[in-house]
């Protein structure tokens, strides 16, 4: 085989970013509101891994993630399960670790705008992993990174993550764009004893599963719907076409979803993908019914009870349930004092109740809490046209201006 052109795993990464996990099944610890001092001293090198992840992320710097990431080791576990010969694994790790910038792809992910968040950890001490909530323009996405346990910060790596929008790993990744080559390669350089059935099933139905992706991505869903049908039974079980199944269903509202769901639960038990692309459905398709559920089920799954109750309240609140919405906001702020959205979306109800007393309650908390006015922080229309009321100009100068002297 020749040496495989980088700019293959450039297109396939991307496509793992934007529309492409294992899982542990121990409890999750979470760290929304927890003080250093209560973290315990297994957890500690985790959470300071975590925390400079985060901030390098944030700051757009792709060195940390970079320097950390063992890619060596998955490219030479993906030599191994395919059988490639040691020159081919050579060149394919050179190649790759001297073109591709994986911090810079990863940063991307964020859209200029992007937030990066950490949420929790799980899977100590022998499989830890961490989980990042990713928000752009109010979409939720989420990304874990599994990690080699170590005892000490600088003695940790990450050697794989997921995107959850996507449902697969890195490593799946690349192992499915690499098989997607090898059927004009004729197999040349692998060791086909080595490849399961499922993997024989991708190299001969390449074309086929393209056009399957192709047709979903384009919503073409009743020959999506055909074409599935005609999948051999060695994929029925595959992560990807399980996916697109999903969705293919979601959108039928046919036996395919209820299929979908139940051998996705069975192939991969305890993994939350299933649910997160259904609730990530839901949301688009303003299913205030579908999204709850789903909600609740993700929340059973991983432990982010902040962004899933906003989700949650916002549903709610288009179903006119705004006395259980407040409480969801309300106890997404004692969880999370510090981001802004649930500030954004508790004003937003209490704007449209016209309930301008709580409001400028909530307005004082909000001070306290992130030392701004609300002018900059809060960007919603009925926000801004709510700062211009003599209300709240009254309201301002009563409070103590002196505190925000470069107020404009």
């Amino acid at each position: 085989m020749n040496r495989l052109p980088i700019v293959f795993f450039f297109i396939g990464f991307m496509m793992f970013l934007e529309v492409s996990c294992s899982f542990t099944a121990s409890e999750d610890d979470t760290f929304n509101n927890m003080a250093v001092n209560q973290i315990r001293a297994d957890q500690l090198p985790y959470y300071t891994f975590a925390k400079q992840l985060e901030e390098t992320i944030n700051a757009r710097n792709p060195d940390f993630l970079n320097e950390n990431f063992q890619v060596g080791l998955l490219l030479s576990r993906l030599a191994r399960e395919l059988g490639l010969s040691s020159k081919v694994a050579g060149d394919l790790l050179l190649e790759f670790q001297n073109e591709t910038d994986l911090g810079r792809l990863f940063i991307n992910s964020l859209e200029g705008e992007g937030k990066f968040r950490f949420v929790s950890m799980r899977g100590l001490p022998q499989k830890p992993s961490l989980l990042f909530r990713l928000t752009v323009n109010e979409e939720l996405n989420y990304f874990e990174v599994f990690l080699t346990p170590a005892q000490s910060t600088d003695l940790i790596r990450v050697h794989d993550f997921c995107n959850y929008k996507g449902g697969l790993t890195f490593y799946e990744t690349l192992k499915a764009i690499l098989l997607r080559t090898l059927k004009n390669e004729r197999l040349k350089e692998v060791d086909a004893n080595l490849l399961s059935q499922a993997d024989l099933a991708k190299i001969e139905h390449a074309a086929f599963l393209d056009d399957l992706t192709i047709a979903v991505q384009n919503q073409a869903f009743g020959q999506a719907s055909r074409m599935i049908k005609q999948l051999p039974a060695a994929l029925k079980f595959d992560k990807m076409i399980l996916m697109l199944k999903l969705k293919t269903g979601y959108y039928l509202k046919n036996e395919l979803l209820t299929e979908a769901q139940t051998e996705f639960r069975k192939a991969f038990p305890g993994n939350p993908i299933a649910d997160f692309l259904m609730l990530q459905l839901s949301v688009t398709e303003n299913n205030h019914a579908l999204t709850l559920q789903f909600a609740d089920r993700l929340a059973t799954q991983i432990q982010d009870k902040y962004y899933l109750n906003l989700i949650k309240a916002a549903a709610l609140q288009h179903s006119g349930d705004f006395e259980k919405s407040e409480l969801l906001l309300r106890d997404a702020l004692e969880l999370e004092p510090e981001p802004i959205e649930a500030y954004e979306r508790l004003s937003g109800l209490l704007l449209e109740e016209e309930r301008f007393d709580v409001l400028l309650v909530l307005f004082d908390r909000l001070i306290n809490h992130l030392n701004q006015t609300p002018e900059l922080l809060l960007t919603d229309v009925k926000c801004q046209e709510f700062f211009k009321t003599e209300l709240y100009q009254k309201w301002w100068k009563s409070y103590c201006p002196e505190q925000f002297p470069d107020r404009t």
